[in-house]
């Protein structure tokens, strides 16, 4: 049952150990320890602030298909993508059975846009190769998916971009390789702890992109 402590009756400074170092813990962290301690996790559990109605769950539904269907690379994996049900939402933790009554989870509220603690996803182009300067910054917010896309594109948006020919056919070709942007953005979003305050963070250095480009062609 964590978090554990040296001493039970004296308990107010609590501690982790982080490479090495002994630090304080910060709240989020303590509260996400006692919920894994219990085997709980702040995703599924029930928003309390939060009611949800058939209409609600229905649009949820259309548009959790419709991103599929819009990332969907082929019509053989369009095909195969199924509709998205009350049902469904329930078996991945988005919304919870509570004394004969359905309530949203806290991944609810963040695929709609509605957590009361709104993380962002926050993008800056930094002048050289460190972070003195910035020459450009973006945020992003609302549902969790839209803001991963809006930063996927944002980040395309400020790379270059260049072509190469195979054929007869123009191919167009990014210094930095796409589906390793998606992924980075992706990871970020999906592992992190939204009991943690703070925003995701994506920064671009023009000079390291600069030399990437350069050594990579």
């Amino acid at each position: 049952m964590r978090p554990y402590y040296l001493n039970q009756r004296n308990s107010r400074r609590k501690f982790i150990r982080v490479a090495g170092t002994t630090r304080l813990a910060p709240d989020f962290m303590l509260k996400e320890l006692i919920l894994e301690g219990q085997n709980r996790y702040y995703d599924s559990e029930p928003c309390d602030c939060l009611t949800v109605t058939k209409d609600d769950i229905k649009k949820l539904c259309d548009d959790l298909k419709k991103v599929a269907l819009e990332h969907a690379l082929t019509n053989a994996a369009k095909a195969e993508i199924k509709d998205v049900t009350e049902n469904v939402l329930l078996s991945w933790g988005i919304l919870w059975e509570k004394d004969g009554e359905i309530v949203p989870t806290n991944a609810y509220a963040l695929l709609t846009g509605k957590n009361t603690m709104q993380q962002n996803i926050q993008c800056t182009i930094f002048k050289g190769n460190d972070r003195a300067y910035f020459v450009d910054r973006r945020e992003f917010n609302g549902p969790i998916q839209e803001q991963m896309e809006a930063a996927y594109q944002y980040v395309l948006e400020k790379i270059n971009r260049g072509m190469k020919i195979d054929g007869i056919y123009r191919q167009d070709v990014y210094e930095l390789p796409v589906d390793s942007i998606r992924e980075l953005i992706a990871n970020a979003v999906a592992h992190r702890s939204y009991l943690d305050p703070g925003n995701i963070q994506v920064a671009l250095y023009d000079k390291l992109i600069g030399d990437y480009f350069s050594g990579h062609g």
